[in-house]
């Protein structure tokens, strides 16, 4: 039996004043989630995540996140 390899999650963090004016974030397409955070946010692995949020270095109030 062959094993598919599977992709690492990462979590996709943009801030709320990322996105024009009028923009929702439920609209955006994954891709264009990843753009955003990738350009103007951040991208964690899981053990990443699980640092920042264990060490108070995550603001949850003013952010968006996606687990891709």
């Amino acid at each position: 039996m062959k094993k598919v390899m599977q992709k690492e999650k990462k979590v996709y963090v943009i801030n709320v004043d990322v996105l024009p004016e009028g923009a929702s974030y439920k609209d955006l397409r994954d891709e264009d989630f990843m753009d955003y955070a990738e350009t103007e946010g951040s991208v964690y692995s899981l053990a990443g995540f699980e640092n920042a949020i264990n060490q108070d270095d995550f603001d949850f109030i003013n952010s968006y996140i996606r687990f891709i």
